[in-house]
């Protein structure tokens, strides 16, 4: 019984997995315009995000590589 409650609980995460990893190719492929950007360039790249999520721009890719990079 429990591996059939198992089954039923995790029908999605395939599809979950996959759209994650194409996000994490997305964030991926802009890694080295980042990576070679200074410090002082990423903070105006996060002011820059700021704004344009003030503004309601999603900012799907950028977001997420900025707030890696900054760890």
């Amino acid at each position: 019984m429990p591996s059939i409650l198992d089954s039923i609980l995790r029908v999605g995460e395939g599809k979950t997995l996959r759209q994650l990893k194409r996000i994490a190719e997305q964030i991926n492929s802009v890694e080295d315009d980042f990576v070679a950007m200074s410090d002082a360039e990423l903070r105006g790249m996060t002011d820059e995000f700021k704004q344009r999520l003030a503004d309601g721009d999603e900012l799907q890719i950028g977001k997420y590589k900025l707030a890696f990079l900054s760890r």
